[in-house]
């Protein structure tokens, strides 16, 4: 993300040249960027796209993103309502030297951080201590900070939930999945609130199941139905703010989901909470999905 609003860095420039900032609840419609520095970009609230490189695709709540220096990237939020809250760290490109890639102990990280490609995505799946490592570095100085996004790096290469993404150029292949995932996209913006499935989608783009279940994970990161089940739960959302008194069965079917309890269980595991208690949470602080 480019500095935006009143992102300030954490300390002064002339005694870092890591850069620790925080956006709070803006919306981000920032055009195609690139930095001379690497950038990791946590995602605490909101959704919409990001672009890094080649790859298209969402992002939500625990989405951490590393891109590479140099890496044309950008995120939109998803509407005019969703507003973002995010850390984000620029790293020079000093601080993961040649003399320290060849140290054994920076194996895994060659996996991750590479001049071969553009960055990699993912969901974290325990957020919170992303979220922890970070504030260990804010404010910090000396040897201690650059100690301290050594030990942030750790953790995230920890999991291997890793969406890498290539750096050459987009071949025919690729532009071919960009077509289809853009098809799939539309198709299920439209049709979200129906009973569709995997098949129907797959039907739709000429694929059959198996292949379209390869496609879709490998463009996207995520598996077809937490994809669609994580547009469900957005709309739902909304759709509880402003909707206040029309029943949540009612909000649950409109969205695709003929089960209540199915839609309470998505929903708490999208939000952290129950529907319910989302739509009392709104009196006091939106939630973004």
């Amino acid at each position: 993300m480019e500095v935006l609003g009143d992102a300030v860095q954490d300390v002064p420039s002339s005694e870092s040249l890591i850069g620790l900032y925080e956006i709070d609840n803006q919306l981000v419609e920032n055009s195609l960027h690139r930095h001379v520095n690497h950038e990791l970009v946590a995602i605490v609230r909101g959704s919409g796209t990001v672009r890094i490189g080649s790859h298209e695709g969402d992002f939500a709540p625990g989405t951490v993103a590393f891109i590479e220096a140099g890496t044309n990237h950008c995120w939109r939020s998803d509407s005019e309502n969703a507003e973002v809250t995010a850390v984000f760290l620029h790293i020079p490109k000093s601080v993961f030297s040649p003399s320290l890639w060849k140290l054994p102990e920076t194996a895994g990280a060659r996996t991750l951080i590479s001049g071969d490609r553009a960055g990699a995505i993912c969901r974290f799946p325990e957020f919170d201590r992303v979220r922890s490592r970070l504030r260990t570095i804010k404010g910090a100085r000396g040897f201690l900070r650059i100690a301290r996004v050594y030990a942030l790096i750790d953790l995230l290469l920890s999991i291997n939930r890793w969406q890498l993404i290539d750096n050459q150029k987009l071949n025919v292949y690729k532009f071919r999945d960009r077509i289809h995932f853009k098809s799939a996209r539309e198709y299920i913006v439209v049709h979200y609130c129906e009973d569709i499935d995997r098949d129907s989608v797959a039907s739709h783009l000429g694929m059959d199941s198996s292949s379209f279940s390869r496609f879709f994970r490998r463009v996207s990161g995520q598996k077809f139905n937490d994809y669609l089940n994580v547009i469900r739960i957005r709309e739902a959302a909304k759709m509880l703010a402003a909707r206040r008194r029309l029943p949540i069965a009612t909000i649950s079917k409109s969205c695709g989901y003929s089960n209540l309890s199915v839609f309470n269980s998505q929903f708490r595991k999208r939000l952290g909470m129950t529907p319910r208690d989302y739509r009392r949470q709104l009196d006091f602080e939106p939630v973004a999905p």
